[in-house]
C-alpha cells in the first residue's frame, strides 16, 4: 500500500497540485518525473532498481502496487 500512496504523492507532485514545495533527497527528480510520464508509471516505478533493488521489474511487485494502486485510486478519488 505504501508504495501506491507514493506514487499518487508523486503525480500530484509531477502535476504541481501540491501546496508545499516537495524535495525528495533520495530520488532524482528527472526520475521522479520519468515516472509519473511513463505509459504505465506503476511499471515504471516498480522498474526502479534505486528503490527495488533486486525485486526491480518482478511481476509479483507490479501486480501487487497496481492492485493497490486502485485501493489508493478509490480512496482519493483520483484515477490518475
Amino acid at each position: 500500500m505504501l508504495p501506491a500512496l507514493f506514487l499518487a504523492f508523486l503525480q500530484r507532485w509531477h502535476r504541481g497540485t501540491l501546496p508545499y514545495a516537495y524535495q525528495d533527497q533520495g530520488m532524482d527528480e528527472a526520475v521522479a518525473h520519468a515516472i509519473c510520464d511513463a505509459a504505465d508509471p506503476v511499471a515504471a516505478l516498480c522498474a526502479d532498481a534505486g528503490l527495488w533493488g533486486p525485486i526491480a521489474g518482478d511481476a509479483r511487485l507490479v501486480d501487487a502496487v497496481r492492485r493497490a494502486s486502485g485501493r489508493v485510486a478509490s480512496f482519493i478519488g483520483d484515477k490518475a
